[in-house]
């Protein structure tokens, strides 16, 4: 399960890219990432940067 990642879709260009290899990706609206995690055993983010000091910036909603 990947989310949009809105507004910049990073997610919809994340699961185009595991699809090239043959992984089963589904594609969710941010809205919907909720209602999944129950069903979630890890979560995997990204982050638009990482501090020396092990922080993480990232968008709100990360």
């Amino acid at each position: 399960m990947i989310s949009e990642s809105r507004p910049g879709n990073e997610g919809k260009l994340f699961a185009k890219e595991l699809l090239k290899f043959g992984l089963k990706v589904e594609l969710i609206s941010d809205a919907m990432a909720a209602l999944y995690v129950p069903r979630v055993d890890a979560a995997i983010i990204g982050a638009d940067e990482i501090l020396k000091n092990g922080n993480a910036i990232n968008k709100v909603g990360s």
